[in-house]
């Protein structure tokens, strides 16, 4: 199997220095491009609510400037000078947008976190990594966060 484009979905807002590990080891003995993903809310869902002299559109630029430059920091720090990657911020769903780039961008093998959700939200929801097994056309490999 020749893998030669890893996909690392990340989330800044829990911990993804694991995440950060398994790939660059991946990369770096498969000698593989990363792509490393973060993927935004969609502030669309709050345009129906009312919100004085908050601009939507300008608060889905402020997350997505301020995920480039947190990503930026993240993979300088783990992946910078040693191994070739891009950075890719999309908005929408996690799950719908993983699977989307996946063809887009030739992608051979995607590593992501779990959370570990139960309960309710795990029986309406399902995890984004267990949709994503289930989905995609290409190896997954999960790594449990903190």
């Amino acid at each position: 199997m020749d893998i030669r484009r890893i996909l690392v979905a990340v989330d800044i807002a829990h911990s993804s220095e694991p995440l950060a590990e398994y790939a660059q080891i991946l990369a770096e003995k498969l000698d593989a491009r990363l792509i490393v993903l973060y993927v935004t809310r969609d502030m669309e869902e709050l345009e129906s609510l009312y919100m004085p002299h908050i601009s939507v559109e300008k608060v889905q630029k402020e997350i997505i400037d301020s995920a480039r430059s947190e990503l930026s920091t993240f993979c300088d720090t783990h992946f910078g000078g040693r191994i070739e990657y891009e950075v890719v911020i999309r908005t929408g769903d996690a799950y719908r947008e993983i699977n989307d780039i996946i063809p887009e961008l030739n992608v051979d093998l995607v590593v992501m976190g779990t959370h570990g959700t139960k309960g309710l939200d795990r029986f309406f929801f399902g995890s984004t990594a267990e949709r994503v097994l289930r989905s995609v056309p290409c190896p997954v490999l999960t790594v449990k966060l903190m």
